[in-house]
């Protein structure tokens, strides 16, 4: 089974480098093939979704779909929601999750581009080794 792994800084957590662009489902392949964009995502298990900021929905070309309910540790928001196709190509053969729900959501400092949820982990086998400081995804 494809698998990578790597360190990690236990103060800043997992980031894994992946694809977001408009879906193919909606786009022809040339319209998102343009619109995609390499970020670097926190792995975060305790998101039920995957999450990206509001300027990179606007850089990618993604359009509303309608609003999320999204409950964070400072209360809950609507989030806007969207469709789009994730790629991870550190995988041979790469890891594909066509019409991702991704939602919307304006990161403090500190954050990259975005979060992985786990609309993302249950689709791969997520291993840590907290004093070890290394980390591995399997698909």
């Amino acid at each position: 089974m494809p698998r990578i792994a790597g360190p990690f800084d236990p103060k800043n957590g997992v980031y894994v480098d992946v694809f977001i662009s408009k879906p193919l489902s909606t786009y022809n392949e040339e319209d998102a093939e343009r619109s995609k964009r390499k970020l670097s995502m926190l792995v975060d298990s305790g998101a039920s979704r995957t999450a990206i900021s509001p300027v990179i929905a606007q850089e990618i070309g993604l359009v509303p779909i309608g609003r999320k309910p999204l409950r964070s540790a400072t209360g809950e928001v609507k989030a806007k929601q969207y469709h789009a196709d994730l790629t991870c190509e550190l995988f041979v053969p790469c890891l594909y999750l066509p019409d991702l729900s991704i939602i919307e959501f304006e990161f403090g400092l500190g954050w990259r581009d975005g979060f992985l949820g786990r609309d993302f982990l249950e689709k791969v086998i997520f291993e840590t080794n907290g004093p070890g400081r290394a980390f591995s995804i399997t698909i």
